[in-house]
């Protein structure tokens, strides 16, 4: 007997005996897939009472196929999954991801989530993708790998007395977020300490709103904010020409950077921003194409704009193959050599 240790998941191997040099037999099979503990979800399953029974750490795999909202056992369609404890939910396969479509998430007081390579359809859903419905502190909201969109108010809300220590999205795409009634990432009453967006795409989204508002709500929660923005793709965001910007931010202290973006086709009339107690971001290795009131104010544009990206480079033509189809592979030279925007348009 012989005990193989380090093999793969879902990997086919084939083993053979040998003895004096001549093989005896051999058998070829493939190795289970690995969850590494995860509960193991599927579309047959009831997956909405699964999650909403999670309990604190419980790590959900979902199948591949199509978990779309559906009529409860009362007969009333969900349209939110309210999460009362912290759990991550990540697909099995990395390579064939599952698809939710048709609802949001809710979390209760102290929830973190995380969300690992799975896709989000809103289809629609006239509210925000994530709502925090509860004052408190919260550990994290982690997102990678995932794709998000048709939400029509946003993608995150927080309008209770919540902060959240920590907020990571990347490597995600994100698109098709209206913004009709919210803003893009929105916190109102609560906060965040630090929030980094990076490796990611946003296009068709924020049509007339701010993507980045962070009201002042340092007379009622405590958080020492700051937002790093860093190799991401921004394209159609913000393009309505009304008077928004891309960071309407004024809890007091915050700081910002905005590093080796690619932006294009933004042109509303307050740009970065115009706000006296929003930070002046750190800026450094960004592109811009079709873009007013970012990198110097646009002709008749009397909006009293804060900053400007100086150092930016200004194209003259788009720098994607084709953005009429959402493909920003990029036909740059100097983007491509300097790798700046979403990694994933980089060939």
């Amino acid at each position: 007997a012989a005990t193989v240790t380090d093999l793969k998941g879902e990997t086919t191997y084939t083993f053979v005996l040998k003895r004096n040099g001549k093989t005896r037999g051999s058998i070829k099979f493939t190795t289970e897939l690995d969850l590494a503990g995860a509960i193991k979800v599927t579309a047959d399953d009831d997956w909405y009472s699964i999650l909403q029974a999670g309990q604190d750490g419980d790590v959900f795999a979902f199948m591949p196929g199509e978990y779309a909202a559906y009529a409860t056992e009362g007969g009333t369609a969900f349209s939110g999954i309210t999460l009362s404890k912290s759990i991550s939910i990540k697909a099995a396969k990395s390579t064939d991801r599952p698809v939710f479509s048709g609802f949001n998430f809710k979390l209760e007081a102290g929830v973190s989530l995380d969300l690992l390579n799975v896709v989000f359809d809103g289809n629609k859903h006239s509210d925000q993708f994530i709502v925090y419905a509860a004052d408190g502190d919260i550990d994290h909201l982690n997102i990678s790998g995932c794709e998000i969109s048709n939400y029509v108010k946003g993608f995150f809300y927080i309008n209770v007395a919540a902060v959240i220590n920590n907020i990571t999205i990347d490597n995600c795409l994100i698109h098709d977020i209206e913004c009709s009634g919210g803003d893009f990432f929105d916190s109102r009453k609560g906060g965040y300490n630090t929030f980094n967006l990076t490796n990611t795409t946003i296009y068709r989204s924020a049509a007339k709103r701010d993507v980045f508002r962070y009201d002042d709500a340092s007379g009622s929660v405590s958080a020492a904010s700051v937002i790093n923005v860093d190799h991401c793709t921004f394209a159609e965001v913000g393009n309505g020409a009304a008077n928004y910007r891309i960071f309407y931010v004024r809890f007091k202290g915050n700081s910002i950077s905005f590093t080796n973006n690619v932006v294009a086709d933004f042109n509303n009339a307050r740009g970065f921003s115009e706000q006296k107690n929003t930070a002046v971001p750190t800026f450094e290795g960004n592109y811009y194409f079709n873009t007013e009131n970012l990198v110097k104010i646009a002709d008749g544009n009397t909006q009293a704009i804060q900053c400007f990206d100086s150092k930016g480079t200004v194209l003259s033509e788009s720098p994607f193959k084709n953005a009429a189809d959402a493909d920003y592979t990029v036909t740059n030279d100097d983007i491509s050599y300097l790798k700046a925007g979403d990694p994933r348009w980089i060939k």
